[in-house]
C-alpha cells in the first residue's frame, strides 16, 4: 500500500524543513547530554505550529561543524492515515549551528504511544558525512507530540463506506465513515480531497451522525469531477468544490429510521437521499416518485440507484428486494433467494437499463447487465460495503470496508485505501 499524504502538506513540510530552524518556536527539550563523539542525538522535544498540522518530532546534532546542512531521513512506524511522511525525505538548512534542533518532517503523523525507527544522514559543508549512532534509533513520540490535533490514544481503525468513480471511469473516490476522502487516479497520484484540497472533506469536522454516502457532483466536458456531496446518517448533507451546490438536507428533519445512501442525477442539478425504511428525500432537480417508507419491509434498505434519464429509481434491500418508482423497470431480485451475506448496494448498468446487486461477501447477481466476475468465492479481510459500475456498463468496482478494491471488466484498479 503506498501511504497518501496531500501535496500541499508535501508542500508544507519541505517548508517547515527550510525554515523551522530560525522562525518555529520549540516546546521545552528534555536535557540530553552532548556527546563526546561526532553523531545526532535524537530528543524528545517537539516542534509546535499554528495550524492544524500539528508538530513534529526533533532531532538535536551535536559536534558537527557549522555551516550549510542537507539532511535525509527515514521513518517507518504507525502513522495517521494519509499522513505519513515519504519513504526518504531530503531537507536543506542554511546558517546551521551545531547542538542546534532540527525537526523531522512527519508532521502531524506521529500516534501517541507510538514507537518509530528513525535513520537520519546529513552533510555539512565541509562535505562531512554524520549520521544518528545507532543508525536506524528507534525513538517513541515525545508527550509534548500529542496535541489536541492528534488522537489521545491508539487510533481506531477507520471503517470506508462508499467508493463513487469519477464521471469519466478514470479515477475514483474512496469515503470513510469519518469523512476522509481519497483519491486514486490512473498515475497514482493518490491525493485527499478532489478538487486536491484538504478543506475538501469531512475529517476535520465534528459530525452529529456517521458518513454514509456520497453522491458526484458537476463535471467538466473531459468527465472530471468538479465537487461531490457527502450524506451522514442524520440526513445531513455537505457539499463540496466551487461549482456543487447545496439543494437541502433532512438535517433538522425528525426521521423515523437513518439515512442509508445518497444519489445523484446525472446532470448534478439534485440529489436523492434514502433511509433505511425506504423513505426517500428529493432536492434540486431529483424528483420524487414514491417510497417504501408506509411499507412493512421484510429486510431495511440499503442503497438508491436512479435510471439513466433521471426519470424513476430502485431500492435494493438487505435480502435482495428491489423496488421500483417512476420509469425503473423491475427485472428481477433475490429477495425470495436465501443469500450466504446480505445485499449492501445495486448501480444500474447504463448500456442495457438492467442492474447489478451486491453482496456483503462480495457475491454479484446480474439482471439484463453483463456478469464480469465476483469476490463470492474470495476470503476477504473485511465484508463488501460498496458497488460502483463504469460509464460503459462494461465493468464494476466492488470495496471492502478496509477500503479494498476490486476490478472486474473495463473497470480499472488505481489503488486502495487497505494498509
Amino acid at each position: 500500500m503506498r501511504r497518501l499524504i496531500h501535496p500541499s502538506r508535501l508542500a508544507l513540510a519541505g517548508f517547515i524543513a527550510m525554515t523551522a530552524f530560525i522562525t518555529v518556536p520549540m516546546e521545552t527539550i528534555a536535557a540530553a547530554t552532548p556527546p563526546s563523539g561526532e553523531y545526532a542525538v535524537v530528543t524528545t522535544g517537539c516542534t509546535q505550529f499554528s495550524d492544524a498540522f500539528g508538530a513534529a518530532i526533533v532531532v538535536t546534532i551535536y559536534n558537527a561543524p557549522n555551516g550549510n546542512l542537507v539532511a535525509h531521513e527515514t521513518v517507518s512506524g504507525p502513522f495517521i492515515e494519509y499522513h505519513a511522511p515519504p519513504s526518504n525525505q531530503q531537507f536543506t538548512a542554511t546558517q546551521f549551528h551545531s547542538g542546534q534542533p532540527v525537526p523531522l518532517g512527519i508532521v502531524q503523523s506521529a500516534m501517541p504511544e507510538a514507537s518509530y525507527s528513525v535513520s537520519y544522514s546529513w552533510t555539512d559543508s565541509t562535505g562531512a558525512v554524520h549520521t544518528l549512532s545507532p543508525n536506524p534509533t528507534t525513538i517513541a513520540t515525545p508527550a509534548a507530540c500529542q496535541s489536541e490535533y492528534l488522537p489521545q490514544g491508539p487510533l481506531p481503525q477507520l471503517s470506508y463506506v462508499s467508493m463513487l468513480p469519477d464521471a469519466a471511469g478514470d479515477s475514483y473516490y474512496v469515503l470513510s465513515n469519518t469523512g476522509l476522502i481519497l483519491t486514486f487516479s490512473p498515475n497514482d497520484e493518490s491525493t485527499q480531497g478532489s478538487p486536491p484540497d484538504s478543506n475538501n472533506d469531512l475529517s476535520d469536522t465534528k459530525l452529529n451522525a456517521p458518513v454514509v454516502g456520497m453522491a458526484r457532483g458537476p463535471t467538466n466536458t473531459f468527465g472530471d469531477t468538479l465537487g461531490y456531496w457527502i450524506a451522514t446518517a442524520d440526513g445531513g448533507v455537505f457539499s463540496f468544490g466551487g461549482f456543487t451546490p447545496f439543494y437541502g438536507s433532512a438535517g433538522s428533519l425528525r426521521l423515523n429510521k437513518p439515512i442509508v445512501g445518497m444519489a445523484s442525477t446525472s446532470t448534478a442539478d439534485g440529489y436523492w437521499l434514502v433511509a433505511s425504511d425506504g423513505g426517500v428525500f428529493a432536492y434540486g432537480n431529483a424528483r420524487f416518485y414514491g417510497s417504501t417508507g408506509s411499507m412493512h419491509l421484510n429486510s431495511p434498505i440499503v442503497g438508491i440507484a436512479p435510471t439513466p434519464d433521471n426519470l424513476g429509481y430502485y431500492l435494493v434491500a438487505a435480502d435482495g428486494g428491489v423496488f421500483t418508482f417512476g420509469d425503473a423497470r423491475f427485472q428481477g431480485s433475490m429477495g425470495s433467494v436465501p443469500l450466504n451475506q446480505p445485499v449492501i448496494g445495486m448501480a444500474v448498468d447504463p448500456a442495457t437499463g438492467g442492474y447489478w446487486l451486491a453482496a456483503a461477501d462480495g457475491g454479484i447477481f446480474s439482471f439484463n447487465a453483463p456478469f464480469l466476475g465476483s469476490t463470492g468465492n474470495i476470503h476477504l479481510n473485511r465484508p463488501i460495503v460498496s458497488f460502483a459500475a463504469t460509464p460503459t456498463g462494461n465493468g464494476y468496482w466492488i470495496m471492502g470496508a478496509d477500503g479494498g478494491i476490486f476490478n472486474y471488466g473495463d473497470a480499472q484498479f488505481y489503488g486502495s485505501a487497505v494498509g
